[in-house]
């Protein structure tokens, strides 16, 4: 059985690629899910490019 990681909400974007990079080679990192999204609520769409800086800091690693 699989098990996911959840991260404390209000961990910051920096903070959390920061701490991905120590995956770097785990082979138990399957997958991240972005939840709870509401882009309707995303004043200046800060979360928006929080979430992509994310994904892009995954990709380089």
């Amino acid at each position: 059985m699989r098990r996911a990681l959840h991260f404390l909400d209000d961990l910051a974007g920096a903070e959390l690629a920061a701490a991905l990079t120590l995956a770097d080679g785990d082979e138990r990192l399957l997958a991240l899910e972005s939840v709870e999204y509401n882009p309707y609520r995303d004043a200046g769409f800060v979360t928006a490019r929080a979430i992509l800086d994310l994904c892009r800091s995954l990709i380089e690693i």
